[in-house]
């Protein structure tokens, strides 16, 4: 069977539901994701949360206000500082996850929004690394410039721009807009990314 894919928003959002209403289900998800893969500070700290106070119940039931606990614990031991601010946004999340809760996913399809989940962190990360410039000890001659051997592995959508006007080369992003753009059309040919995080 196969099972509609949503928005990366949804997958985070139906997977926190599931752990909230069930936290149970947290140690499946672990064998999945963790708190690195969600795309918000505030969805992070929910899961990894939900995750240490399952384990700190050591198979006692957990409910949503054990969670939320800790959450309030964590936001008052830093008053005004980052911590506080994730903790309330994780609280904020809880509190619409709870008011207008989805219907609870079958394990066919928990497993598949775990997957999405952690597809889309891995998607992140691979922007975020497409991103960084390179370290100058590393950065590769030019293409044109003597020396034959040097294909240097690089992806089609690495691409670079020619200089302009024969001024010369300054060292680029490793992804221009063009090979962005490839890089978003590969991604969404292999269904990594729905259509409408490609536009």
């Amino acid at each position: 069977m196969r099972i509609a894919a949503g928005a990366p928003g949804d997958a985070e959002q139906s997977v926190l539901a599931a752990l909230l209403r069930a936290p149970g289900r947290v140690a499946t998800a672990l064998e999945v994701v963790s708190s690195d893969d969600f795309s918000t500070p505030g969805r992070a700290a929910l899961f990894a949360t939900v995750a240490a106070v399952v384990e700190a119940a050591r198979g006692e039931d957990v409910s949503a206000e054990d969670v939320a606990g800790q959450l309030e614990a964590l936001r008052g031991a830093d008053d005004a500082g980052r911590a506080a601010e994730i903790a309330a946004e994780a609280l904020e999340t809880m509190a619409a996850l709870l008011e207008a809760p989805p219907p609870p996913p079958t394990d066919e399809r928990l497993r598949f929004d775990l997957r999405r989940v952690r597809e889309m962190a891995d998607v992140r990360r691979a922007l975020r690394e497409a991103a960084a410039p390179p370290p100058a000890e590393a950065e590769p001659d030019l293409p044109g410039g003597g020396g034959g051997g040097g294909g240097g592995g690089a992806p089609p959508w690495a691409l670079r721009e020619p200089a302009a006007g024969g001024a010369p080369d300054a060292p680029r992003d490793p992804l221009n807009l063009e090979g962005k753009l490839r890089l978003l059309q590969h991604l969404a040919r292999q269904g990594l990314i729905t259509d409408e995080e490609y536009a």
